[in-house]
């Protein structure tokens, strides 16, 4: 009889053992909720920009009147519409991983296609987490950027590596069309 009771304390301790095995590898996994459909306005609320999570085309608005749209894959990114309803700014999520620095971390758009565009390493340098910074598990990602302030029209992106932040004015943002035409 102890033996089978010896046989059942194995069985339990190795379940037990797995168990929390499983336990502690899901805890340390990075998952994130799935993006949803959102409605972005702008500072002035006249014009509003549709994000449809599901299909990747996003329309800019006025009242019930679609003006223009755009395709982008949505993630935790953010959006900004700038007050005249021609331009849309994307800037991507905070983190990023070491690999992609390549890859596009702000790009404007306009009923024309593409404004400006920049990437991770045109606008910083991505930084490791800091003790206690939570954020994606994996010594692999890096944090580009902090807040993003809207002050006055100006859209200000506090970029690692950076002492003065990426300021974008919408305004300006049709000089930037007419330079690369010369």
């Amino acid at each position: 009889m102890n033996m089978g009771l010896s046989t059942v304390v194995r069985k339990l301790t190795t379940s037990l053992v797995m168990a929390c095995f499983c336990f502690i590898s899901s805890a340390q996994a990075t998952s994130y909720a799935k993006p949803k459909d959102r409605d972005i306005k702008s500072s002035n609320g006249q014009y509003l920009l549709h994000i449809n999570a599901g299909s990747g085309l996003h329309e800019v608005k006025e009242g019930e009147k679609v003006l223009w749209s755009f395709e982008k894959n949505v993630w935790h990114n953010d959006y900004y519409v700038s007050d005249d309803g021609k331009y849309v700014l994307w800037v991507a999520w905070k983190y990023v991983k070491e690999e992609d620095l390549q890859a596009e971390a702000v790009v404007v758009y306009s009923s024309e296609g593409v404004v400006l565009k920049k990437t991770y390493a045109e606008v910083g340098t991505p930084r490791k987490y800091k003790e206690d910074e939570i954020g994606p598990i994996g010594d692999f990602w890096r944090i580009w950027r902090a807040g993003v302030i809207i002050k006055e029209r100006v859209i200000s992106i506090e970029v690692a590596g950076n002492e003065k932040p990426l300021e974008i004015e919408f305004s300006k943002l049709g000089d930037l069309g007419k330079k690369d035409a010369e």
